[in-house]
């Protein structure tokens, strides 16, 4: 076989199994299976030996005979288990043997895509190989158990694989500088999901924490806005606050007065400092939260959001009755539709909560009191546990007031202002019984305890301020913004200085001619004029397709003329009408500008060859 090109193998066996040199084996195969009993299984049998369904308590010396002796009747059972609805076999064995054949018979039946694997390979045995394989049939549509193998996992802490696959080619954007040890820097770790490291002032007797924010590292904070705007909750300042009391000893946040919202860059983040001063004769320590932004350099200055005092008296873990009695006495449940609603009308009113912050699940009045049920999401519970108080349960257990409170005349959302004598009794809690009482003209004092009644949290006093929107304007403008700034300048342009052997293309195929045209040896035209908009016929009027057919055809062009050899050193203009708002008022073609887009990308990728150009429809443009 070799001599012909024909793959053969040595099988270490002294009769060829499947031929009558088998029967001479009959009555020895007999007597050494005759004590094996066979029993029905859980699981269904298949035998190739008939091409059919078997109870296994039929499978006796007899039958295994017939399995060696007789012909295997592969192709016909793959066929029957295809016509019965399999789509899917997996081969358990050492090496895959029997793949390719399944496959062969699974091409002879026109069924549909079949997937077939197996579990294991020659030289790879272990774990991986099998898991490995197990991703091979999932990603190819076979449902698997995966509770069954790793147990139960929060869906936070599931990768995120991409949704397709790559052609051998990497998409994503290279890491800035790996992560460093804080230890390595000569800090302590903070131990905290907000904070990454902390070190002692010698001189004062301080602390410093230092960390760095974003809406990549710490997504779920995109889910709390305030007229239109991201913001870290109070809730985050006061369980930062509660931390650095914990590294001092101080378990009580006597005061917390937030002097400045701290806005959340879309992208890129802030870097943050939570500072901790020295001891009075009393044990009180001053705290405050500084930020400056990401890129902000030397000569930035650090914003101040916070300023506070920590003490080290602590107020007793004394149990709430009212909190302990669920719902309690005498309580009014309101209705359930209204507090699926209350989102909605704290929306109307500028607030812009998210899932993450969506935490209101049931709330009740008694007079002027207010009892609440919050909890975090099941993406978020997880982690709840590195947390004193999650920042979003402690923000949730406030939602309860909108029952109360009149929102619809304020003159910008109420955000937290000022808190006094937060103590924290137990930490990690996922969800809260709350109770809120007045205190004050303007404030509200909250005793937070887990379902079971147990003290979580004390809040004496919280004082909320309407936050105007232009305040929050100015906190999103750093001293960069301020410094470089958009700016749109009208510009006139002379017929005269459009170069004259300027050629107006409209598809690939006039790209193609104007290449068939061209001496190389004479030069390329200088410029190529392309108009990508309204020009361009586009079957379907929706967004979506209009922007599809018309990234086409703008792609096309773009192709055919960088791979043209006789037009490689001439320039392209694409010009663009509708494409860029430079005012509020203009309109802007969503297809158009997604062709702006791509071309953009071109014009990067071919530094000097593409102008990209968008104009209006004003006289002067048009005269142009």
């Amino acid at each position: 076989c070799e001599g012909v090109g024909v793959r053969a193998r040595w099988v270490d066996v002294d009769y060829a199994s499947h031929t009558a040199q088998v029967e001479a084996i009959e009555e020895e195969l007999a007597r050494s299976l005759s004590r094996v009993r066979p029993v029905s299984s859980r699981i269904p049998f298949f035998s190739t030996v008939e091409a059919e369904w078997l109870d296994t308590a039929e499978l006796d010396a007899g039958y295994w005979y017939r399995n060696l002796r007789s012909t295997v009747r592969f192709a016909p059972s793959i066929d029957r288990l295809i016509e019965d609805g399999f789509a899917a076999f997996v081969e358990v064995s050492a090496h895959p043997v029997l793949t390719m054949s399944i496959e062969a018979a699974a091409e002879q039946v026109d069924a549909g895509p079949v997937v077939v694997t197996g579990t294991l390979r020659r030289d790879e045995g272990g774990m991986r190989r099998v898991l490995t394989s197990l991703a091979e049939a999932y990603v190819r549509g076979v449902p698997v158990n995966w509770t069954a193998l790793v147990g139960d996992i929060p869906a936070h802490a599931a990768l995120d694989l991409p949704t397709y696959a790559f052609q051998r080619e990497h998409y994503w954007l290279g890491r800035r500088g790996e992560s460093v040890d804080a230890t390595a820097l000569g800090l302590a770790r903070a131990d905290h999901p907000m904070l990454g490291a902390v070190t002692e002032l010698p001189e004062s007797g301080g602390l410093l924490f230092t960390s760095r924010l974003s809406l990549r590292t710490h997504p779920w904070l995109a889910d709390h806005a305030a007229a239109g705007t991201v913001l870290l909750p109070g809730a985050a300042f006061v369980e930062l606050a509660v931390r650095a009391g914990d590294e001092v000893g101080c378990g009580l946040v006597e005061e917390l007065v937030v002097e400045a919202p701290l806005t959340l860059p879309e992208r890129d983040g802030v870097r943050l400092r939570v500072s901790v001063g020295v001891a009075d004769d009393s044990g009180r320590r001053p705290v405050a939260v500084h930020s400056r932004g990401q890129d902000g350099g030397t000569d930035t200055p650090w914003t101040r959001h916070i300023s506070g005092t920590l003490a080290q008296s602590t107020p007793d873990d004394e149990l709430d009755a009212d909190l302990m009695q669920w719902p309690p006495t005498g309580a009014v449940a309101v209705p359930e539709e209204r507090v699926r609603g209350i989102y909605e009308e704290l929306e109307a009113s500028g607030y812009g909560y998210g899932p993450a912050f969506r935490g209101l699940r049931a709330a009740w009045t008694r007079g002027d009191e207010l009892y609440a049920e919050v909890a975090l999401p099941e993406e978020l519970s997880a982690e709840a546990t590195a947390f004193g108080l999650h920042p979003a349960l402690l923000d949730a257990a406030l939602h309860a007031t909108a029952f109360r409170d009149r929102i619809d005349d304020q003159v910008g959302p109420a955000l937290p202002f000022a808190y006094r004598g937060v103590s924290l009794h137990a930490s990690g809690a996922s969800a809260l019984r709350v109770r809120i009482t007045p205190n004050g003209k303007d404030g509200v004092g909250l005793r937070l305890a887990d379902p079971s009644g147990a003290a979580v949290a004390v809040v004496e006093s919280l004082v909320s301020r309407p936050m105007p929107a232009a305040l929050l304007d100015a906190a999103t403008r750093t001293s960069t913004d301020q410094m470089f700034l958009v700016g749109w300048e009208q510009l006139r342009v002379d017929a005269a200085d459009v170069p004259l052997d300027t050629v107006s293309v409209h598809t690939a195929q006039d790209v193609r001619q104007l290449a068939a045209r061209t001496d190389a040896s004479v030069g390329s035209p200088p410029v190529l004029l392309y108009e990508i908009g309204p020009g361009l016929a586009v079957s379907d009027d929706t967004s979506a397709a209009r922007a599809h057919e018309l990234t086409g055809q703008v792609l096309d062009v773009l192709r055919t003329w960088l791979t043209e050899p006789t037009l490689e050193d001439s320039r392209l203009v694409m010009l663009t009408r509708g494409a860029v708002g430079v005012r509020e008022t203009d309109p802007v073609d969503p297809a158009v500008a997604a062709a702006w887009g791509l071309v953009g990308t071109a014009q990067s990728e071919n530094p000097g060859r593409i102008l990209l150009l968008d104009a209006d429809d004003t006289p002067a443009s048009t005269k142009a």
